[in-house]
């Protein structure tokens, strides 16, 4: 009778481990979306220049320090200066994001610091990247930010991501669109190459600024839009490929290009515009356009 016992013993000894680790591990897992989520809700906070809501995010006391180099001290911020300068930099330059990645949380009881990289894009440019360091506190229930600290380079951003090549380049696209020269070259390098879907259309970026003039001081250039995007880095993470489709007065078209890692930030090296033909059509094309090289 005691075997069974003993069995019995273990068997219920056993649900239970299985029982705590079941709730256990799914609470560790959403304190630390709770804190992902109090992080993006600040930043978005911040870029929209939400007086309320910054101030629901953190506590009364918080800090914002901006680590600069050996020479200058740090700028340090307190929560009134920081949703000033949110209102500012909102009502001034609409188009300013911080975008995050690479969130990594440790928590102790009522204390939760995060690391995160980051990328700044001013009106659609990116200008800088840097890493935070936030510091978190749990009340009321709720997490709160009680401090973090930046960094802020050029030169040093080692961890680039899709999302940084995809706002350039549909930012240079709707400048076009929206006939924003400055915007449209200025995302190109000092070097670049422009390829049309013409024979002949091969531009460096100032030859293409005196024959595209006369289209940008119209309201529109020409209207571009991606429709999907292809992404890749080098190993060294200093250049960038891509290819995408469009959707253009031509009907759609595919994009292809080289862009590079500058201290100014990625600039487009070159970029090849093509037109898309359906292999059905094919032949009426080549007759079309009379192609030397096809067999008669």
């Amino acid at each position: 009778m005691s075997f069974y016992k003993n069995i019995f013993r273990i068997h219920t000894a056993f649900l239970l481990y299985i029982m705590m680790n079941t709730v256990i591990v799914p609470a560790q897992i959403s304190q630390e979306k709770e804190i992902e989520n109090t992080i993006n809700r600040f930043f978005k906070a911040k870029q929209k220049g939400d007086m309320a809501l910054l101030d629901e995010m953190t506590v009364a006391e918080a800090t914002f320090t901006t680590i600069t180099n050996e020479n200058r001290p740090n700028e340090v911020m307190d929560k009134t200066q920081l949703m000033n300068a949110s209102i500012m930099i909102a009502s001034n330059l609409p188009g300013t994001e911080e975008k995050l990645t690479n969130l990594n949380t440790r928590t102790d009881q009522y204390l939760a610091t995060t690391t995160a990289d980051y990328s700044y894009f001013l009106n659609g440019k990116f200008t800088h990247c840097g890493q935070y360091t936030i510091n978190l506190t749990k009340k009321s229930g709720k997490w709160r930010i009680m401090s973090s600290y930046e960094t802020r380079h050029r030169d040093q951003c080692n961890n680039p991501t899709e999302e940084e090549i995809n706002w350039l380049m549909d930012n240079w696209h709707l400048s076009a669109a929206k006939a924003d020269a400055k915007t449209f070259f200025g995302s190109m390098a000092e070097n670049g190459i422009y390829l049309g879907t013409d024979a002949t259309e091969r531009w460096t970026r100032d030859e293409m600024k005196v024959w595209a003039a006369k289209y940008f001081e119209r309201g529109s250039a020409w209207d571009f839009k991606p429709i999907e995007r292809k992404v890749y880095f080098s190993n060294d993470k200093r250049m960038a490929y891509f290819n995408e489709t469009l959707n253009t007065w031509m009907g759609v078209c595919r994009g292809s290009g080289t862009l590079t890692k500058t201290t100014e930030g990625w600039k487009i090296l070159q970029y090849h515009l093509a037109v898309t033909v359906p292999n059905d059509l094919i032949d009426g094309f080549i007759k079309l356009v009379d192609a030397p090289g096809r067999k008669k």
